[in-house]
Parts: C-alpha cells; structure tokens; sequence
C-alpha cells in the first residue's frame, strides 16, 4: 500500500502552527501543520500518537528508528535544487 505522494509538498515549508483535534467519529485523531504562506496539511486516523518530544538527528537516523519497521515511503529536500527527491 502506498502512502500519499502529496505528503512531499510540505518539504522545505515553515510550519507556524500545529492544531491537534479529535472527537468521537472517525478520522478520530487529526493534526493539521499550518505554514507560513497560508497552506495547510492535515494528518488523520484511528491511532495517532504523539512522541514526548523532539528527536535529534536527520533523515538518516529516521530512517534507522525502528530497524523492524518498513519504510513506506520518504521524501528529501534535494541539496542543491531544492526539490524533493525520494
């Protein structure tokens, strides 16, 4: 199953704001990152959770977070034309 493609429009964004929502019907848990020039991203479903905190490190320590879990799909600024590159 493939994630949403769209997910890479939010590469290289300023997010400004973040609102969590939930409620008694599904999606049941929503957050939406809100950023700088007036677009917005909403993430949904059954069982989002949320971490203590930040984490420290780039894509490649994201990647290996979790060794048993298969990546889906990821998405990376490339380095000199900003473009998101898989």
């Amino acid at each position: 199953m493939s994630m949403n493609d769209h997910i890479q429009e939010i590469l290289g964004k300023r997010i400004v704001g973040v609102v969590a929502k939930k409620w008694d019907r599904l999606p049941r848990n929503m957050v939406i990152l809100v950023f700088d020039d007036g677009t917005s991203y909403e993430l949904y479903g059954e069982g989002i959770h949320f971490a203590k905190g930040l984490d420290r490190g780039g894509m490649a320590e994201a990647r290996g977070y979790l060794p048993g879990m298969t990546i889906a799909q990821d998405w990376e600024l490339g380095p000199v034309d900003g473009k998101s590159r898989r």
